[in-house]
Order: C-alpha cells, then sequence, then structure tokens
C-alpha cells in the first residue's frame, strides 16, 4: 500500500517499507527524510500522530494509538522492538532523542520527553500500573496512572524504570537496574532500586569512568590460575 500518498501531510523523501502497517494512514503527519522500516505496526485511530523530521522507526516498532496523541520531534529514533502505548491520553518525545531496542512507553498518565534524550535498551516509562492497594476486585482489572516528565538531556541505562508521577530534571543519568520512585534534582547520577542521588554529574571528586578495557584486565587478574 502506498501509505505515503494516503498521509494527511507527508515532507520530502519519506520512505515507508511495504511490510510495514498503520491502520489510519489519513491522520499522520511526517515531515523530511522520515523513515519507517519493515514490521513497523502503527494500530488504532490517534487523535494527532505527528513526526517531525529526520525520523526513523526500525524494525518492528509497535505502537498502539487509538484515541491517544503522539508528536515526535526532529532528528528521533526508535530502535527495533520499541513500544508505544498511548493509552487515550499522550506521548510527547522532543527532538534528538533516542530509544535503544525494547524500550517501553506507555502515556496512560501522560508521558513527556525532552530534547537530547538517550534511553538504553530495555528502558520504561511507566505511567500505569495496577492497583495492588484494593483488595474488593482481582488486582489485574485495576489501574492508576501518572504523569511522566523527563526534561532535556537525560541519559538512562539500560533496564531503567521510571514510575509514574515522576519527573527527572535536567541534565541526569540514571544508571542501569535503577527504579526511579521519587523526582530527582537536576544534573546528578541516580543510581539502585529505589534510585539514590550519588553525586553531581560535575563533582570534579568523583573517580573517572572505568572502561571495559580496565575492567576486562581485572576480571583477567581475578581469574589467573597460579602458575
Amino acid at each position: 500500500m502506498d501509505y505515503v500518498s494516503r498521509f494527511k501531510r507527508a515532507g520530502k523523501n519519506v520512505c515507508v517499507h511495504p511490510d510495514a502497517f498503520i491502520e489510519h494512514p489519513e491522520v499522520v503527519e511526517v515531515g523530511d527524510d522520515v523513515t519507517i522500516e519493515k514490521g513497523v505496526y502503527i494500530c488504532g485511530k490517534p487523535k494527532e500522530c505527528r513526526f517531525g523530521s529526520r525520523v526513523r522507526l526500525e524494525t518492528s516498532v509497535y505502537m498502539t494509538l487509538d484515541r491517544a496523541r503522539l508528536v515526535i520531534g526532529n532528528d528521533v529514533r526508535l530502535y527495533p522492538f520499541c513500544y508505544i502505548s498511548g493509552g487515550e491520553n499522550f506521548v510527547e518525545i522532543g527532538n534528538h532523542t533516542h530509544f535503544a531496542p525494547g524500550c517501553v512507553i506507555y502515556g496512560h498518565g501522560g508521558t513527556k520527553v525532552g530534547n537530547h534524550c538517550a534511553f538504553a535498551a530495555h528502558s520504561m516509562l511507566a505511567s500505569i500500573a495496577h492497583d495492588w492497594r484494593r483488595v474488593d476486585v482481582p488486582m489485574d482489572i485495576t489501574s492508576v496512572r501518572g504523569p511522566i516528565v523527563i526534561e532535556d538531556n537525560v541519559y538512562a541505562g539500560a533496564n531503567v524504570i521510571i514510575n509514574m508521577g515522576i519527573t527527572v530534571r535536567r541534565g541526569c543519568c540514571i544508571a542501569a537496574n535503577a527504579v526511579v520512585l521519587e523526582d530527582t534534582e537536576p544534573g546528578g547520577l541516580y543510581v539502585g532500586a529505589p534510585a539514590k542521588r550519588k553525586c553531581d554529574r560535575n563533582d570534579p571528586g568523583k573517580p573517572p569512568p572505568k572502561t571495559f578495557g580496565s575492567l576486562f584486565k581485572k576480571l583477567r587478574r581475578q581469574t589467573r590460575r597460579p602458575a
């Protein structure tokens, strides 16, 4: 199917793989140099679905957007197997931001991501959850939701979970496997589950990060057998 001709608006040099599926192309707006690769699914009829220029949806990105609003800025990349659920609310992603493979974004509580943000593999923005506090009904039919705001220039490592009602302030780094349960302060390094502020990113007293080379040498020393 020639989706580009059916878009509400399409810029120049827009490429949609023939194996992609877009349920309601008539509401989709895209800028210049947009690529939608093989196996991308955009399901449901969103209130708004707008991509800026130089956006790339890689293989098997899946979006369910019925009655939701999705706005993606310029120079954004969603790597393979990313998942976005609009939840009849909204997801907004700023310019120069990317999500590595397997990231999950729930927009049920309203999710806004700023500019120049980077999310490593399997990170999750969870603006909805089941309500464990209710005992009158099964938990699988309950839900609680709240907004998530990620300000500009934020980096989240692999497997980070950012929960509903959370604001991650400008310039923060969230270490791999951290679970963010409280608002952060600007420019901090946060580690752990629950995530706690370890130091300022610009703290001149903190040691430099270890490289993969130094870690490999340490591992070899620890495992070397005596002669």
